[in-house]
């Protein structure tokens, strides 16, 4: 058992839930940021990727070639904890990222657009040995972003009334006028706790016949990787199998037992705030701040500075530095 000062500081239910971890009587969330950057890895399991990816996207082209862990995709830090995001490259030159959301934010949709954004003024960027004269409008790749929230947020709870699906795939912008066109930054929400209740009652609303699939069968794992049903399901998907188990060896493992404890202690430390109002003051923080980024962006933009808008996201000196040159408060 990993002793240590930031497990004496949780919660008797939590340190419990821990040990039984550790004991191996119950495996880790699959949506933990420790095991979930492990299992679903673009450098070590590229397979786990595409099969999430191509088949919540319907992309059967989608092919994963590495990581993109080294550019920086996160420009506030008020989502630290709440996020597991696994960035990758794909064969085809566009870029992705996975993430994994265990918090409900109901700022979700600025969020999730302003990330989208970042990710496409990295594809326009020439720092990946491209000439600067081969970088146009015309042959920027696209981006896919896949959210996959543990707990649906508001805006997702309301229309749970209007429809059974539970994967929201943005692909085009459309005018009131009708006109539209496809997005370069798509982006695609899935609602897990949704599907999760779908799949314990056998059912399952993005299947044609209506029964459950494989990618469900995955969906409900991630949401609950310790439910009987996931288990049994599990048994019969060899690849679904291997990751359970996996996860086991992983919880044995006293550096990751550490890093556990640690998202064990984060998570408290949030939770701590309680209050609605401290809650609201620190979601009105994290839009201040992603606002504040923008912001710049439009000012580096406007003045042909690709570059530094690269090394803001990375650099969060940098960045202050740019604040003050651009005078933003």
């Amino acid at each position: 058992m990993v002793q240590s000062h930031i497990f004496d500081q949780l919660s008797t239910q939590d340190q419990q839930t821990l040990q039984r971890i550790f004991d191996g009587i119950e495996l880790p969330p699959l949506y933990s940021d420790t095991i979930a950057k492990r299992v679903f890895s673009a450098d070590i399991h590229p397979d786990r990727l595409n099969f999430l990816l191509q088949n919540i996207a319907k992309d059967a082209t989608i092919d994963v070639r590495s990581s993109a862990t080294n550019e920086a995709l996160r420009q506030s830090t008020g989502s630290k904890g709440m996020v597991s995001d696994i960035p990758s490259w794909l064969r085809d030159g566009r870029l992705t990222d996975l993430e994994i959301q265990n918090a409900a934010q109901n700022f979700i949709f600025t969020r999730v657009e302003l990330y989208a954004s970042s990710m496409l003024l990295l594809q326009y960027s020439a720092s990946r040995g491209r000439a600067k004269s081969s970088v146009s409008y015309r042959n920027v790749n696209e981006v896919l972003l896949v959210v996959l929230m543990v707990k649906s947020p508001k805006a997702f709870k309301d229309y749970d009334q209007k429809s059974d699906r539970y994967i929201h795939r943005f692909t085009s912008l459309r005018s009131d006028t009708g006109l539209s066109y496809p997005a370069r930054a798509k982006t695609i929400y899935v609602q897990l706790d949704k599907c999760f209740d779908q799949f314990k009652r056998g059912i399952n609303a993005e299947a044609e016949d209506g029964k459950p699939d494989r990618l469900q069968r995955w969906l409900a794992a991630i949401a609950d990787v310790n439910d009987a049903r996931v288990a049994r399901t599990a048994a019969e998907d060899e690849t679904l199998s291997g990751i359970l188990s996996e996860i086991h060896n992983m919880s044995q493992d006293k550096e990751v037992q550490i890093m556990l404890t640690q998202e064990m202690f984060d998570r408290m430390d949030r939770e701590s705030y309680g209050d609605e109002r401290e809650e609201k003051g620190m979601e009105k923080g994290m839009e201040k701040g992603e606002s504040k980024f923008a912001d710049l962006t439009g000012k580096l933009l406007s003045a042909g500075r690709i570059e530094d808008v690269k090394k803001a996201s990375a650099d969060p000196i940098y960045r202050k530095k740019l604040y003050e040159e651009f005078q933003i408060q």
